[in-house]
């Protein structure tokens, strides 16, 4: 009966281990499948530098420019979200990303920064409005000195936002495309600083 006993042990202990190699070999394929690329969180990241500017209480300064005059007037802090709204939403996140746009990393000697450009796959759909934006990282500090984001607003209009976060500013471009001429012409430019 002990022998029995060992030998029906034996087999049973052999049989899970069996079935735990190939549970292992699934869980990993699983894995896998289901692994996803993880890519610099843009809109996160702009959201948590508007949260310091909230917290530390500045009010921004704003100066837009528009057929060569310019205008300077203080941002409330509960505005300034208001003011950068086009760049925040919708969320870029890797869902799409994953599924529309490369990425590419690379050291810009010339630039002293890694930069990490994100462009579109193939042609866009006319639904979707980010159009492309590149993360610079500083190699020794290893923190984001700007973004720019590069974004339609319309058919005729697109935006474009460069955000400086070691400099605490950021400039919003906006630009005419003429449809017929295909001349692209600035229609107005805007400066927020909030570090003055």
């Amino acid at each position: 009966m002990n022998k029995y006993l060992w030998v029906l042990l034996f087999i049973v202990i052999a049989s899970c281990n069996t079935g735990n190699n190939s549970t292992k070999e699934n869980v990993s394929h699983q894995t896998e499948e289901k692994e996803e690329r993880i890519y610099f969180p843009v809109t996160a990241f702009i959201m948590g530098q508007v949260i310091d500017i909230n917290e530390r209480g500045v009010s921004p300064i704003k100066i837009n420019s528009h057929d060569g005059k310019s205008d300077t007037t203080f941002i409330k802090l509960s505005d300034f979200k208001n003011e950068i709204k086009d760049f925040i939403e919708p969320s870029i996140d890797s869902s799409f990303i994953d599924h529309y746009f490369s990425e590419k990393k690379f050291l810009d000697q010339t630039l002293n920064e890694v930069t990490v450009m994100y462009e579109p796959k193939n042609i866009l759909p006319d639904s979707l409005q980010w159009l492309s934006w590149n993360v610079y990282i500083n190699p020794e500090t290893k923190k984001v000195d700007k973004i720019y984001l590069n974004k339609r607003i319309s058919k005729e209009c697109k935006k474009q936002l460069i955000w400086k976060s070691a400099l605490k500013s950021c400039s919003i471009v906006t630009i005419i495309e003429g449809a017929e001429t295909n001349n692209a012409t600035i229609k107005n430019e805007q400066l927020i600083k909030w570090d003055y």
